[in-house]
Parts: structure tokens; sequence; C-alpha cells
């Protein structure tokens, strides 16, 4: 009996040991002010880990210090992604990319430039702010450099849908059109099939039945094809729903 106490108390006394250890490994961590030593806590913790986003943010914020304002671009558009729970509030995403943004003439990339307007317009989509989205896609569009076409083209999509909440049918027919045509010149047909199905949605807000048909039956047709069962699924719904707005029962039932 006296035997196994020791042996509990050894053990337990083992336990605290290690905790106290990590919890002042974890004090010392706090403490690091050196983007090379942070950069190496940040690729050892795990993505879903809170300590995760703390770190990040020690190095935007030290990035920032030493003005080193392309780097500083890179952490935010990683901040805007990052899994992290300690970083999740919009409001927070929205801080950290505002801030960068201030610096953007002291960032040489463009599409750097412009994913941070990008990804704000995103957060304040998020928000249901459509209005701020709707600036804020235009300023990605605008810092934008033609080589940037992938970019340039998701910020006149977003806008789209951005103008498509809004009820602007007109500005959102000419910004799906236009990212349309930038998704077919680089070949990208899944995007291609992704403006189709925003603008077949927002001709049906209208009532503009015919133009929504038949874009709808285009997209069966080449999911079918491609043998997306889901995404023919999807289409078939809407349209079903659209015959049902039109009294045409027999059709929704098929």
């Amino acid at each position: 009996m006296i035997r196994l106490i020791y042996s509990l108390g050894f053990m337990l006394v083992t336990i605290l040991a290690s905790v106290n250890s990590i919890a002042q490994t974890k004090k010392d961590n706090f403490k690091i002010d050196n983007l090379t030593e942070l950069t190496s806590l940040l690729e050892a913790t795990e993505p879903s880990d809170s300590l995760a986003g703390v770190y990040l943010t020690k190095m935007i914020n030290l990035s920032e210090k030493e003005e080193n304002y392309d780097l500083m671009a890179d952490l935010a558009i990683q901040f805007f992604h990052h899994p992290s729970p300690s970083i999740q509030t919009p409001e927070l995403k929205k801080q950290v990319l505002k801030r960068t943004i201030t610096h953007e003439l002291d960032i040489s990339d463009s599409k750097n430039r412009g994913t941070l307007h990008l990804k704000l317009a995103g957060t304040y989509f998020n928000i249901e702010q459509f209005d701020s989205a709707i600036v804020e896609y235009g300023k990605a569009i605008a810092r934008s450099e033609k080589k940037d076409s992938i970019l340039i083209s998701d910020s006149y999509f977003f806008r789209g849908q951005a103008r498509d909440y809004k009820g602007d049918l007109l500005g959102g027919i000419q910004d799906y059109q236009t990212a349309r045509d930038i998704y077919q010149s680089l070949a990208d047909e899944e995007y291609v099939n992704y403006v189709d199905g925003g603008m077949a949605i927002l001709f049906s807000k209208f009532a503009i039945y015919n133009e929504a048909e038949k874009i709808r039956n285009s997209l069966i047709s080449t999911y079918k094809k491609s043998k997306n069962t889901f995404d023919v699924a999807i289409q078939l719904y809407n349209q079903s729903e659209d015959f049902g707005k039109q009294g045409r029962f027999e059709d929704q039932l098929t």
C-alpha cells in the first residue's frame, strides 16, 4: 500500500511538472518578438488551435512595425481564411484587412493589393452590408492589373452577386456577363457555369422566366454530359420552383 501511494504521488508530481512546463513554454512563446521564430511556431501549431491565431496576429503586428508591408499583406490574406477559433469574428477580420489596406501604396504586388479589397468585400458580404461590399469589389478591380485576370473575374462575379442581393438587375447582369467573358477566355468552364447559374437566379427574381429556363436547360445538358448529378439536381429543383411560380404545376411535378 505504501509503495502504491508513493507511486501515485510520484506520478502526480511528474504530471504537474509536465503541465507546468507546458504552461511555461506557452508563456515564453507569447513573449517572442521575432518573425522567424513566430513563423516556426505557427507552422508547428495545428490550424484549429487558438494559439495559431495568436501567433498570426503577432506576426501581422510585427510585420507592420518593421514596415514589411508585403509580408503584412500576405499574412492579412491568410488571416481572412485561417480556421483558428481565436480569430473568427467578422469585425476582427475587417479590422486587420482595413489596417493593412492603409499601407497599400507600399505593397508591391498588385494581386495582393486587389485581394485585400476582395477579402474586405467578402467580409462585408458575409454580414450582408452589400453596399460596402460593392464598393470594395470595385476597388479590387481597380487595384488589379491585366495579369490578375482571375482576381478581376472573381471580383466582377462576387460584385454581381452583391448587386443581385440588392435587387439591381441591370448592374448584376452586367457584372455577371463581364465575369463570364473573362472566365470563358481562361477556359474556366466550372466558373462559367457558376455565373450562368447566378444569372438564371437573377432573371427568375424579376420573373424573366423564359431567359432563366434557357440558361437552366443549357446547364442541365452540360452537367448531364459530365455526369454531375448533384448540379443537375440543383438546376432541376430551381427550375421546378420557377414552374410553380408560373402555375405550370404538371411541369413542376415532372
